[in-house]
């Protein structure tokens, strides 16, 4: 064995690379890290915030921002966007939590 580290992708690591809508309010996404799934955004839809949904055009319009990161409805010059970030957009796809994610992205010894 030897003693070189290696990383794991962490949450700063994982970013959205794909996204698109299905029926109602489902969406797949695919996320950097290879992981990728149907969400049902249903429950969301009811929300103050993502009551915009309510108009089907509205919900089409989901984009990936230049940066990464989470996926956006609307286009707000004063970052009113709805949002969904990637680190909720894992823990929704793998059922894994926060604490799941963080204990992966520790460094762990590389197999000699």
């Amino acid at each position: 064995m030897n003693d070189e580290m290696e990383m794991v992708a962490g949450p700063a690591d994982i970013d959205v690379v794909g996204v698109k809508t299905l029926e109602g309010f489902h969406i797949w996404v695919k996320l950097s890290n290879g992981i990728e799934g149907e969400l049902d955004l249903t429950p969301l839809a009811s929300k103050p915030w993502f009551k915009p949904w309510a108009d089907r055009k509205v919900f089409e319009d989901v984009r990936i921002p230049p940066h990464g990161g989470d996926i956006r409805w609307g286009d707000d010059d004063q970052d009113r966007d709805m949002v969904l970030c990637v680190i909720w957009l894992y823990t929704e796809l793998t059922g894994n939590s926060w604490e799941d994610l963080q204990r992966e992205a520790r460094p762990q010894l590389a197999n000699a």
